[in-house]
C-alpha cells in the first residue's frame, strides 16, 4: 500500500523516529511516495507519527493502517471537500501547535490583555501571524500615527474595548466586526487575535482557507466558518477539542495540497 507525504515532512518523520530506511522511498515533485508496510515505523511509533496522503485522497496516519486488514478505523471526516481521518486531524494540529508555539503564544497574549497591554499584544500576533504580518503592523502604526500620539492612544482604546468584549460574544460576526473596523485590520488578521486569545471559540479565518473552501472573508464568511466548524465538531468523534485547533489541523493539511499523481 503506497502513500505520499511532501517531502520536508518524510525526512522530518525519519529523524525524529530514527528509522533506517533501507528500500528508500521515491522522491515524486516535491512529495515522496512511501510503502506503508516497508516504511511503517519511519511514518510513525508510539511517539511520533506524520499525516500521509492516500491514493482515494484522505490524509491518515499510521495508527490508521494494518498490514493485514489495510486501513482499520471509521470512514475518513469531510469538512468542505477535505478528507482526514480524526487521528490524523488531530496530529496535524499538535504538529502545526508545536511548530508555532501557538500555545505558548496564547499564554502570554492573554497575559499582556490582562495587564492592558494590546498594542504589544497585536504586534505579537501579526508578527506571528506570517509573512505579510509585519506589514499589517506597519499599516496599524501608519494608520494611527507614531506610538504616544493621541490617534495611537485611539487605537490601543479600540483594540481594548474590542478584545475585551470579545472575550463574552456568542455571534463570531458579531465578535469580529469591531476588530475588522480597526483601520490596518482585516478579517484574516482580526481573527487571529481571536484565535490566538479565545482558542476555545474562535479560528483563524485567512486566505489559504478562504480560497480554498469559499468561505468570504467578512464578517457573514467568519461566521459561518466558525458556525461551521462548530456543526463539523459536534457530528464527528475524535476530533480537537477547540475550534482554534481544529483549524490549526485543517490549515496544516491544505497548505501542503496533494500530490500530482493522485
Amino acid at each position: 500500500m503506497h502513500a505520499y507525504l511532501r517531502t520536508p515532512d518524510w525526512k522530518r518523520t525519519v529523524a525524529l523516529t530514527g528509522a533506517t530506511v533501507h528500500n528508500p522511498a521515491k522522491a515524486i515533485d516535491g512529495w515522496t511516495e512511501v510503502d506503508l508496510d516497508q516504511h511503517a515505523y519511519a511514518l510513525g511509533n508510539e511517539q511520533v507519527s506524520e499525516p500521509f496522503f492516500c491514493p482515494d485522497g484522505t490524509w491518515r496516519v499510521t495508527h490508521d493502517y494494518d498490514p493485514e486488514q489495510g486501513f482499520i478505523n471509521a470512514a475518513p471526516l469531510s469538512f468542505g471537500g477535505l478528507r482526514a481521518s480524526a487521528a490524523a486531524w488531530r496530529i496535524a494540529a499538535q504538529r502545526l501547535k508545536d511548530d508555532e508555539d501557538i500555545d505558548q503564544l496564547t499564554l502570554e497574549c492573554n497575559q499582556l490583555l490582562a495587564q492592558g497591554k494590546v498594542l504589544e499584544l497585536s504586534k505579537r500576533i501579526c508578527v506571528w501571524g506570517g509573512k505579510t504580518g509585519p506589514r499589517v503592523w506597519g499599516n496599524l502604526k501608519r494608520f494611527h500615527a507614531a506610538e504616544g500620539d493621541e490617534r495611537f492612544s485611539e487605537l490601543e482604546t479600540k483594540l481594548l474595548r474590542w478584545l475585551t468584549e470579545a472575550a463574552t460574544q456568542n455571534d463570531p460576526g458579531v465578535a469580529i466586526q469591531p476588530g475588522v473596523d480597526i483601520q490596518g485590520l482585516d478579517v484574516s488578521y482580526a481573527s487571529k487575535h481571536l484565535r490566538i486569545l479565545f482558542p476555545d471559540d474562535h479560528a483563524t479565518l485567512d486566505s489559504i482557507i478562504c480560497q480554498r473552501m469559499g468561505y468570504a472573508l467578512n464578517p457573514a464568511g467568519y461566521r459561518l466558518f466558525i458556525d461551521s466548524l462548530k456543526a463539523f465538531k459536534a457530528s464527528s468523534a475524535g476530533l480537537p477539542p477547540r475550534l482554534g485547533d481544529m483549524e490549526s489541523g485543517l490549515f496544516y493539511l491544505l497548505i501542503r495540497g496533494r500530490p500530482s499523481v493522485v
